[in-house]
């Protein structure tokens, strides 16, 4: 079975939306192109969770990309990729920093923040609540800003 040819992302975001659509009635992958380089689309929530939980897939483009020097050197998005991170880390590295993050993501912490987060929330939401509806994609889209008044 030949392979579906590759789904062209629009680097600019022009329309998202449309993007993401697209993408989903490809099914639960698709190749895609990104300014040039090849990858994989996965929009299936069950599928991407088994993708990024299984030892068998890289999340690390160092370790097991072999054009990883020559592609951050020229792609213009070479950020995605050259990133290192707790999310890129393997084993004891990985451990280390998750470590660190850990004690901000205690149930104690994440209790302490619980007003402050219901405080902002119930604020944002009274402050949609004075718009009319037709202006609220400006509010959401020019996010963390205020709304703008009625």
């Amino acid at each position: 079975m030949p392979q579906p040819l590759p789904f062209v992302i629009d680097p600019t975001g022009a329309d998202r939306h449309a993007e993401y659509r697209a993408l989903r009635a490809r099914g639960p992958a698709t190749p895609v192109d990104i300014l040039g380089l090849r990858a994989w689309a996965v929009t299936d929530p069950a599928l991407l969770k088994a993708l990024l939980t299984s030892p068998d897939v890289s999340k690390n483009g160092r370790a097991h990309y072999p054009a990883f020097q020559q592609t951050i050197s020229t792609w213009p998005l070479a950020l995605w990729i050259e990133v290192q991170s707790m999310l890129t880390a393997y084993g004891a590295d990985h451990r280390r920093l998750r470590r660190m993050v850990a004690p901000a993501f205690s149930a104690r912490r994440i209790a302490r923040l619980k007003p402050i987060i219901r405080s902002l929330v119930t604020e944002l939401v009274d402050d949609l609540a004075a718009v009319p509806p037709a202006r609220w994609w400006t509010c959401v889209n020019g996010w963390p800003t205020r709304c703008p008044s009625p």
